[in-house]
């Protein structure tokens, strides 16, 4: 394989002599280095690992959004706990090329001593145009985390 030194370890190298090569264990092809007294970190690895820390933080927020959220959805339709909720606030935000609605709502959960849980929302322009700010709308929520709520109205899955 080959390998990038700095110039300082070039300079030592000396032909015929062996040299100690780093080399990630499940893929030794992948960013060999070879390390000299010098002590220098490998700066392809430190990026190798870099870039998968950050893309892996990205990725999980689309698994978050593709995969976990749409079944805590499905789960609080079939088995959260129903209660009123007031809207209290419906909002329209834009950027330079698009749009999205938002509607925030407040429920009280059934457990004594709860304090109001605050909830939010995005809906499709014509669902936003269909509620006003004072509406009570069904929410269902998880009771051991109220803050995992849904308008029952405005979810994407149904109780048949």
């Amino acid at each position: 394989g080959s390998s990038s030194v700095s110039s300082d370890d070039y300079q030592r190298l000396e032909p015929g002599r062996n040299v100690t090569v780093q080399a990630l264990s499940w893929a030794p092809s992948i960013l060999p280095t070879v390390r000299e007294a010098s002590g220098s970190r490998n700066k392809n690895l430190i990026f190798f690992w870099g870039f998968s820390i950050i893309w892996n933080g990205m990725l999980s927020v689309f698994v978050w959004a593709i995969f976990v959220w749409p079944s805590i959805v499905r789960r609080l339709v079939v088995d959260g706990i129903p209660t009123p909720a007031r809207v209290t606030r419906k909002a329209e935000n834009s950027s330079d090329d698009s749009k999205s609605y938002d509607i925030h709502y407040e429920f009280i959960p059934e457990q004594a001593g709860e304090a109001p849980m605050q909830g939010k929302t995005a809906v499709t322009q014509e669902q936003w145009s269909s509620v006003s700010e004072g509406d009570m709308l069904t929410v269902l929520y998880n009771a051991k985390r109220p803050n995992w709520s849904v308008l029952y109205r405005f979810a994407d899955y149904r109780v048949i």
